[in-house]
């Protein structure tokens, strides 16, 4: 298969936003480039890179995501990758 045109993807970005569902205030957001395809990539590559320079496992037994094993090693990471995580 093939996907989207270069340009079409660098035209392309995202914003995930946490809001408190109580207060209506924002908590945190992420940010970047396209998601299928450029941001996807560097999440990935970054969390097995993360894990290769010897990031810290998770704490006990279970099914962890990369998020909660690798914490903020992973959005250090990101953020020097190009994405954006503010709170």
């Amino acid at each position: 298969g093939a996907g989207p045109e270069a340009a079409t993807r660098a035209a392309s970005s995202f914003r995930l936003d946490v809001v408190d569902a109580a207060t209506n205030d924002l908590l945190a957001s992420v940010s970047g480039g396209d998601p299928g395809y450029d941001e996807t990539a560097k999440m990935v590559s970054e969390a097995a890179l993360a894990l290769a320079d010897g990031a810290p496992p998770p704490r006990a037994g279970g099914v962890w995501t990369p998020a909660a094993a690798l914490g903020t090693v992973l959005v250090d990471r990101l953020r020097a990758a190009g994405m954006g995580f503010d709170v």
